[in-house]
């Protein structure tokens, strides 16, 4: 969708183009450039992401100077593990979305930080500084303009003077405009607090679905290796269920974790402006702050979405922001004065603990998207896709308007050069064989105009590389395959019908 945007609108026009409501300017730039100068390969957004989100870490660690060195190293832990989870993997490993996230974040840490440090207040040029960081964060992702509660939330909690208050309001203020004048509201808002409330309760607990996955699914207990282990998992998991419902759209245990959360948020912020606190500490609250403000405006301006997908509330679409919300608590926590190096650590130990389990099965969600996203590239380059192919996230609709766009750029997968191929003889000098066994061929009915073609299995002695040409027997390239990292079995599609016996594949020199 934001490939066919790029090419469908001149520039500027398409980096200030809006999408579901967010204005992602800055994500645009990246986007457009690597569009343009690297053919859509997605690296540079990969490159870029990577390289934000490690900025927004070690911005939120040197916030932690002036602690001791086991309470700091216990600091570095929890926002490492807060940060770098794969229940964040939507975000995290996904070029488009790991550039937006890396710039509020890095805005996020990096303003809190400005405003917290000063003992009497921040200072105009602080405050300016630090609104400017909001709304290049705001330019960044609909999310972004909630940094701007996070700064509210440092400058109460250190009880800064008005002119303080006051320069922050005109930034807040100017972000607004920027956001509302941009389209960036083009989505519909409504009110109704009791819902609203329940709906942000459940968004806040919203990891300790993903991260308790087993004991609240029986399909997902009865996969978990070891007889022992699976009766365990299902004696809690079956009563959970049959009390709740399924474990995403239902209220419980998500909402429980959310109200010991905003009640944890609440009260260590009264006791942290009651007796003044250290930076670190309103570093870590303003985390915390500004998750919940993430969770108010999505429950404000999603609330009519969730209504009709209430699974999408714990989804892992948002993770990253509840778990911002989540890191900025433990963090103050352990950053309390007087707080023992032992108890930082043992708190530091006690987060990892409890998501590392969770990491397997996030991250085999991700691994499953990276084959959905593979396959269906794969397919958009050969022209064949199965119209009952789980596209997942992606919609047919936009599938459908952005490949012939970047056919006709020669972008994406397009700029394969085994895509190139397709249709050709390549002479034998080109082509390296590999040897294919177990090959299965079958006709799908094609989502693409064009006659239908078919997928294709088959094993290979040799794992990658990730893409092979498939020839018939007259030597013509009529589709290509894919094999997961680190596997043997591939995957692919054919233009038209190949008998299996006389298929060939080869590597494209």
């Amino acid at each position: 969708r934001f490939l066919a945007t790029f090419l469908e609108l001149p520039f500027p026009q398409n980096v200030l183009a809006t999408d579901n409501g967010h204005r992602e300017v800055l994500p645009n730039l990246v986007r457009v450039a690597e569009l343009h100068a690297f053919a859509a390969n997605q690296w540079l957004q990969i490159g870029a992401g990577a390289a934000l989100v490690a900025a927004a870490a070690v911005a939120l660690l040197a916030a932690c100077r002036g602690t001791g060195p086991t309470v700091r190293a216990a600091a570095v832990a929890i926002a490492c593990t807060g940060i770098y989870w794969l229940g964040n993997a939507r975000k995290l490993a996904h070029g488009n979305e790991s550039v937006h996230l890396g710039l509020v974040l890095l805005c996020l840490a990096t303003g809190v930080r400005m405003l917290a440090s000063p003992p009497g207040g921040p200072g105009r040029g602080r405050v300016a500084a630090a609104s400017l960081l909001g709304i290049l964060a705001t330019l960044s992702f609909g999310s972004g303009i909630a940094c701007f509660a996070a700064y509210a939330a440092v400058l109460g909690l250190q009880r800064a003077p008005l002119r303080d208050w006051l320069g922050l309001g005109g930034g807040g203020a100017l972000a607004a405009v920027l956001l509302l004048l941009g389209g960036g509201a083009a989505v519909p808002f409504g009110l109704d607090p009791l819902a609203q409330g329940d709906l942000l309760l459940r968004w806040l607990g919203a990891p300790s679905v993903w991260a308790l996955s087993p004991l609240l699914d029986p399909d997902h207990a009865a996969r978990l290796p070891g007889e022992l282990l699976r009766q365990m998992a299902l004696a809690v998991a079956e009563p959970v269920h049959a009390a709740c419902g399924p474990p995403l759209p239902a209220r419980w245990p998500a909402l429980g974790f959310g109200a010991l959360g905003l009640a944890w948020l609440f009260g260590a912020s009264w006791r942290l402006r009651r007796r003044g606190g250290t930076a670190p500490e309103r570093v870590a609250l303003g985390l915390a702050w500004f998750g919940a403000a993430v969770g108010l405006l999505v429950v404000t301006v999603r609330l009519q979405y969730f209504g009709l997908h209430p699974e999408q509330v714990t989804s892992q679409r948002y993770l990253p922001w509840s778990m911002v919300f989540w890191t900025g608590l433990l963090l103050g926590s352990v950053l309390r004065p007087g707080r023992s190096g032992r108890t930082a650590a043992a708190v530091a130990f006690a987060f990892a603990a409890v998501l590392a389990p969770s990491q397997v099965w996030t991250g085999r969600n991700a691994w499953k998207q990276l084959r959905t996203a593979e396959l269906t590239a794969l397919g958009a380059a050969v022209g064949v896709l199965d119209r009952d192919f789980p596209l997942v996230e992606t919609m047919p609709a936009d599938l459908l308007r952005a490949v012939p766009l970047l056919r006709r750029a020669g972008v994406a997968m397009f700029a394969w050069p085994e895509t190139r191929a397709l249709g050709t003889v390549p002479p034998p000098e080109r082509l390296e064989p590999v040897a294919v066994h177990d090959v299965a061929v079958q006709s799908v009915q094609n989502l693409f105009a064009g006659p239908d073609g078919a997928s294709v299995w088959f094993a290979a002695a040799q794992a990658g590389p990730t893409r092979l040409v498939l020839l018939d027997a007259a030597g013509t390239v009529r589709g290509l395959a894919w094999c997961p990292p680190f596997a043997t079995q591939w995957q692919g599609w054919l233009r038209g019908l190949v008998e299996p016996a006389e298929m060939r594949a080869a590597v494209l020199r």
